[in-house]
């Protein structure tokens, strides 16, 4: 079937015939894949798009292209459409996480050469302190003199254990810090930390009936704020959520950490009613913060107002980790669905319900 005269498809026909294409359908196809569906898909960034449409381009601007372009161009949409926005997040966190725990086992290393050295220490100065006592028992002229001395002595030796006992205690506290908090919202617990935090919390729920809930918590159109302003200012506004999200938690004796990506989680003691209350305070007060960019460490002048979107849900008895989980990301998802800036609650009709009231 031959295009209808003057219409967009015939103008891109002669434009792949000046090209030296002739009537390839192949390459036609892959054009206009690349020109009418690609550019409106909202799961790939505006740079990738791009980078296909450079590569589509630089093969059929070819003259005299061979057979070998059409399976170039297949290639390069195959891992194009392999990479969403979500594997790409997902990569990211496994980035992360792979340089968390290679922070986690420098600084172990660290601990038990430092556990070497003072081990070392201690023995020096046991033998020091032997030494010395022994001289101090020879040389002194009475018994009064020689437990005057060994007790300066021994107040000496304890006093240099106790500091460095201070010491060791810092430093258990980092690696503690290290091992169960984000590495980039150090605020917040990380994954490793929720994943058993939940597992215990879930049980004791089933097992006692005391109510738990779990809001998570995803920042609306995360992706323009990197896209706009850069990754920096996006790991910025991460930092001030994480810090509205762990207000929170302290005021209501909740646990917060990091999900992974942009999303939080806030878990609650309390039923789903008032977590769902809690979750609209939370939104509230992320809708009326007004966060300021930085650059180089110095305000930039640009004012930005982000919104969150949160699920709730409380365990069923009965329930697992991974059902709760579930739960609370299909009332997250019903939150976006439903415009965003939102708080939406798990329903057991799988339904939900949106708002917190």
């Amino acid at each position: 079937m031959e295009p209808a005269k003057g219409t967009e498809l015939e103008k891109l026909q002669t434009i792949l015939e000046q090209a030296g294409l002739g009537r390839n359908l192949n390459l036609l196809t892959a054009v206009l894949f690349v020109r009418n569906l690609v550019c409106h898909l909202g799961i790939y960034s505006e740079a990738d798009k791009s980078k296909i449409q450079q590569v589509v381009l630089r093969e059929i601007g070819k003259r005299n292209v061979d057979h070998d372009a059409f399976p170039v161009i297949i290639k390069a949409l195959e891992q194009f459409l392999l990479r969403t926005n979500r594997v790409a997040d997902l990569e990211d966190q496994l980035a992360r996480e792979k340089r968390s725990t290679e922070a986690l086992v420098e600084e172990m290393s660290h601990f038990f050469e430092s556990m070497r050295a003072s081990r070392d220490r201690q023995e020096q100065s046991l033998t020091q302190f032997n030494t010395a006592t022994t001289e101090a028992v020879k040389a002194a002229p009475s018994r009064k003199d020689i437990l005057k001395q060994v007790r300066g002595l021994l107040t000496e030796f304890v006093t240099e254990f106790r500091e460095e006992a201070r010491q060791w205690e810092a430093r258990a506290k980092a690696l503690e810090h290290t091992a169960n908090f984000d590495a980039l919202l150090s605020e917040l617990y990380n994954r490793r930390s929720l994943d058993a935090f939940l597992a215990e919390s879930v049980v004791t729920s089933n097992s006692r009936g005391l109510p738990f809930s779990m809001c998570m918590i995803d920042v609306d159109h995360f992706k323009n704020v990197n896209d706009t302003y850069g990754h920096q200012v996006g790991d910025d506004v991460l930092r001030a959520l994480a810090k509205i999200v762990k207000t929170h938690a302290s005021q209501h004796d909740g646990y917060a950490a990091r999900y992974g990506g942009e999303e939080l989680v806030l878990a609650l003691p309390m039923p789903m009613d008032k977590a769902a209350m809690v979750a609209e305070e939370l939104r509230r007060d992320v809708e009326d913060y007004d966060f300021q960019s930085r650059q180089g460490g110095k305000l930039t002048g640009d004012m930005i107002h982000f919104t969150v979107s949160i699920g709730v849900a409380e365990v069923v008895k009965g329930w697992n980790t991974a059902q709760l989980v579930e739960a609370a990301d299909k009332a997250l998802y019903l939150a976006k669905r439903s415009g965003r800036n939102l708080v939406a609650r798990h329903t057991e009709d799988g339904s939900g319900r949106v708002g917190w009231v």
